[in-house]
C-alpha cells in the first residue's frame, strides 16, 4: 500500500544540513499492523509526516497504492489525506468548543457530505468506540480515554484505508491506553492499515511487524 524507496527527508539550517532521514526503505501492506519505534530525534515524526501525506522527502521515491505521490503538490496531498488517510495524536486534538458529535462531523464537511450523512455516520463511529451516550459532552467533560476515542472516531470519518497514530497513548494511563490498542486492533481486524508511531517498546506486541528508527536509518525491525 505504501512504499518508500531511498528516501532522504534534509533541512536546510544556519549550520549546515540535518538530515533527518537517510536512505530509508519500506513497504507497508495493505491491512497490516505496523509499529514505528525509536527515541526522540530518531526520525520517527518525519517517517510520520511522509507516510500521511503531510511532506514530500527531499530525495527517493513515496508510492501510495501505486501512484508516486514523491512530487504531488500541497493541495494534491491535502486531497490524497482527505480520501485516504485518517490521524490519531497524542494530544487529541480536538476543538474545545465543539461536541463529540460535531467533533467527528468536521472531517466530513470538508469532503463535501451532507448534514444528515454527517450526523448518521458520528452517531455510528461514536457508539462503535463507545461512545454513543457521550454525543453531546465537550472536550472538558470527558476523560483522556474518551478524548482518545473521540479522536478515533474523528479518523475513521471519511473510512480512510489508512489509520496512522502519533503516541495514541501517551497522554493516558496503562490501563487506559491498553483499552486504546486493543480499539485498533478491533480496527485492523475490520481490515483498516494501522501506523502506530511510538517510543514505548511496549506496543510492539500489538504490531506485526516493527520498524525501529535510529539517527535517521531503519536499524531494525
Amino acid at each position: 500500500m505504501i512504499a518508500l524507496q531511498n528516501v532522504w527527508k534534509t533541512y536546510t539550517l544556519e549550520s549546515g544540513p540535518l538530515h533527518s532521514l537517510k536512505g530509508v526503505t519500506v513497504s507497508i501492506p495493505q491491512n497490516s499492523f505496523q509499529a514505528i519505534l525509536g527515541p526522540s530525534g530518531s526520525g520517527k515524526s518525519t517517517l510520520m509526516n511522509l507516510l500521511g501525506c503531510l511532506d514530500t522527502p527531499t530525495q527517493g521515491k513515496i508510492q501510495l497504492n501505486g501512484k508516486n505521490i514523491s512530487h504531488y503538490s500541497a493541495d494534491e496531498l491535502a486531497h490524497v489525506r482527505g480520501k485516504t488517510i485518517g490521524f490519531v495524536f497524542q494530544k487529541f486534538n480536538l476543538i474545545s468548543t465543539l461536541t463529540a458529535l460535531q467533533n467527528v462531523t468536521l472531517p466530513m464537511v470538508f469532503q463535501g457530505a451532507s448534514q444528515a450523512t454527517r450526523e448518521a455516520r458520528a452517531r455510528e463511529l461514536l457508539t462503535f468506540v463507545g461512545l454513543g451516550n457521550r454525543l453531546f459532552h465537550r472536550p472538558n467533560q470527558l476523560s483522556g480515554g474518551e478524548q482518545q476515542r473521540v479522536a478515533i472516531a474523528r479518523s475513521l470519518s471519511n473510512n480512510p484505508e489508512i489509520i496512522l497514530a502519533d503516541e495514541p497513548t501517551g497522554n493516558l494511563d496503562s490501563v487506559t491506553g491498553t483499552k486504546i490498542m486493543e480499539l485498533f486492533q478491533r480496527l485492523h481486524g475490520q481490515g483498516k492499515t494501522i501506523i502506530i508511531v511510538t517510543h514505548d517498546p511496549a506496543m510492539k506486541k500489538y504490531a506485526q511487524k516493527t520498524i525501529t528508527l535510529r539517527d535517521g536509518q531503519i536499524v531494525g525491525g
